[in-house]
């Protein structure tokens, strides 16, 4: 039932003062310009009776302000910090309101305290403004303790959105819950028409309303936005909830989806990849790859299921996927459902690791420091038959894939991967293909040739590269190796990407030509996965702006 009948900014804060529980009010004394013309003497006199010790805001509350039809947000001058004791500053300030208005003398001044000791500032709304898309959207400022930062387009802000049909439950912040509820109260006394509330908070924690205002926009929103998201997020909480149940041949109970775990796609194609991306990612890496190479390294062979998801257009790696095939091959079931539980429960509990699972979270190899940080981490989870099983499982991977001779899976990646640029230059004399056909199976082949000779190897190389970089770190924790000595290994390895800066700074010097440069790289392109992304032998600027380190001078 609507209770509130919207006046001007002044009558409805007036109004609301008598109904909102969840919000305090400031004090508040307003007049209109025509008694302001009759008798300013006995307004200055009441003013500074009631507001001497303190400074005070002359806001504007004009008859056009705030209406059903118009905002005319900012279009009068409001006048803050005035001396609530000084009788000319005030006037001065009252009569810069009532010049800014049109000339209704039923427009009115607004005066209150000055709120003091503000820890936050903000604006809450119960619509997306642009669209009216059903959230609660709070824009706030919570460091520069101010109260008009938000609504005068200064400072920095932050914004939350919560939808709007979600659980109270579900906001973990107390601070965030206590402005919900304040929103959730004033939208019930309006009769749930669309709102715009200002509201402070002190450092005491008291929450202040400073105004409450109809969305005037609201003609312009696109009516059936509300159904279509509904019907998005319906759909979206239907496959997490079909990606968290047990399913055969995955130990865990539950999963989690990340964007930055494992083969991180957030980094790699974007937070909302195209269509085409999200298609290469799959076909060169996340459907089988990425599986079938830790498959040949000795980790657990699991389901033809899919590493990444995609929900509401954003990829997501399924970390339970992703655990399941960090574990050992030959490691019994019971013991796998533990720890990918027990890992699923850390990441959850420390959601700060999820771009670095393999380090603080996971387990990939028998390094030396594994017993200490297992029972660190997981002091109940395995008995100890099940960790001398685990350990030993682990211990037979790890040794295999040390194994640096012809017949390891590192030299044989490494040979498989040296095909692709005898591949990619048979393929340029291929270029003058003229027909569609043609180039469509030219490009079917070359996927298949980038995955087997080319993301595959890649695949088993980078396991490598971690289980390597487990060793060291685990080296150092046991003080086996220094921190500054492991630096130093570092710094002396060649990378591609070390080789292409070098490279690139030889070409911009003129040491390196860069027809020779191009010819190496040039095939390249900075998005790997968007082919609208120029490569490096179609931008005409790559070598115009070159930044040469300084060299040392003696």
């Amino acid at each position: 039932m609507n209770r509130v009948k919207f006046g001007t900014k002044a009558e409805t804060l007036s109004l609301l003062k008598y109904l909102v529980s969840k919000a305090k009010f400031l004090e508040l004394y307003y007049f209109d310009v025509s008694a302001w013309n009759d008798d300013k003497d006995a307004i200055l006199e009441q003013i500074v009776a009631s507001f001497q010790l303190q400074p005070i805001a002359v806001r504007s509350s004009a008859m056009a302000e705030d209406t059903s039809v118009n905002s005319m947000a900012g279009a009068f001058v409001s006048c803050l910090a005035v001396d609530g004791s000084d009788r000319l500053a005030i006037e001065r300030a009252i009569q810069a309101v009532i010049a800014s208005y049109s000339g209704n003398p039923k427009d009115q001044i607004l005066i209150q305290p000055m709120l003091a000791d503000v820890a936050i500032s903000g604006v809450i709304a119960t619509h997306v403004l642009n669209d009216g898309a059903p959230y609660y959207v709070f824009n706030y400022d919570d460091s520069s303790g101010k109260t008009d930062t938000i609504t005068g387009g200064t400072g920095a802000n932050k914004t939350v959105l919560i939808y709007r049909e979600a659980l109270d439950g579900y906001v973990e912040s107390s601070r965030l819950l206590n402005w919900l509820m304040l929103i959730k109260e004033i939208e019930l006394l309006c009769g749930k028409i669309p709102l715009e509330i200002e509201f402070a908070e002190t450092r005491t924690g008291d929450v202040y309303l400073l105004q409450a205002r109809r969305i005037t926009v609201e003609k312009h929103w696109n009516r059936g936005i509300s159904q279509r998201i509904d019907s998005t997020l319906h759909h979206v909480k239907q496959c997490i909830v079909e990606r968290s149940v047990p399913v055969k041949g995955l130990a865990g109970s539950r999963t989690i989806l990340g964007e930055m775990p494992d083969w991180n796609p957030a980094e790699i194609i974007g937070t909302c990849p195209s269509p085409l991306a999200i298609s290469l990612y799959r076909r060169l890496i996340t459907d089988r790859v990425w599986k079938e190479a830790r498959e040949v390294l000795g980790y657990r062979k699991i389901p033809e299921i899919g590493l990444m998801t995609i929900i509401a257009g954003k990829p997501y790696i399924d970390v339970r996927l992703s655990f399941n095939s960090f574990l050992p091959s030959g490691l019994e079931d019971r013991i796998a459902n533990k720890l990918i539980d027990a890992w699923l429960d850390r990441l959850g509990s420390h959601p700060e690791f999820h771009d670095k699972i393999e380090f603080e979270v996971a387990s990939t190899a028998l390094d030396f420091n594994f017993g200490e940080i297992v029972k660190e981490r997981y002091p109940e989870v395995l008995s100890a038959e099940e960790f001398v099983e685990y350990r030993a499982c682990l211990g037979h991977l790890t040794r295999s894939c040390l194994d640096v001779s012809e017949k390891g899976s590192l030299k044989r990646a490494l040979q498989e991967n040296a095909k692709l640029e005898r591949l990619n230059t048979g393929h340029s004399k291929s270029r003058n293909i003229s027909t569609l056909s043609g180039l469509l199976l030219l490009a079917r082949q070359m996927l298949e040739e980038c995955e087997r000779s080319g993301t595959l190897p890649f695949a088993i190389v980078a396991r490598h590269a971690f289980i390597a970089e487990a060793l060291l770190r685990s080296a150092v924790a046991r003080q086996a190796l220094s921190i500054q000595r492991l630096a130093t290994f570092r710094a002396s390895l060649r990378t591609v990407t070390s080789e292409m800066v070098g490279d690139l700074e030889k070409a911009c010097s003129g040491e390196l030509s860069k027809e020779r440069f191009l010819e190496n790289y040039g095939h390249l392109r900075p998005g790997t996965y968007d082919i609208l992304s120029k490569r490096y032998d179609q931008r005409d600027d790559l070598f115009q702006e070159c930044i040469l380190p300084e060299k040392n001078r003696d």
